[in-house]
């Protein structure tokens, strides 16, 4: 509005009442904003970076955790097959359950892992 007024751009008293009006309830709502802002208590910094921190981890571990749920379904896939032979076969079984093991390689703290197979 200030800056039509100041290029010369004329506007009717009733425009000019709503253009009041408007910057009027502008200036409450923006009052209202900073007395509501100022009774913020402050923001822990930290609090923001754990939860940072947190969302990288997750990130991080999705795929190993995608790895491990294949594992228990190929695991519970051959225990079904493992019962299944027990059952239709009175031969004798092994007693041992066939299953997938993970290769478990403890690392120290941090370390990148490069998972492309050679």
């Amino acid at each position: 509005f200030l800056a039509l007024c100041k290029n010369g751009i004329e506007f009717n008293p009733e425009e000019k009442k709503d253009y009041s009006r408007s910057w009027d309830h502008s200036i409450l709502e923006f009052s209202r904003l900073i007395s509501r802002i100022i009774k913020c208590d402050k923001h822990a910094t930290r609090d923001t970076l754990s939860l940072n921190e947190a969302q990288q981890l997750i990130r991080k571990l999705s795929r190993p955790i995608g790895e491990i749920s294949t594992l228990i379904q190929e695991n519970l896939q051959l225990a079904e097959q493992h019962k299944n032979n027990v059952i239709s076969n009175r031969a004798p079984t092994p007693q041992v359950l066939p299953q997938e093991d993970a290769e478990i390689v403890p690392l120290g703290y941090p370390r990148t892992v490069c998972t492309k197979t050679k």
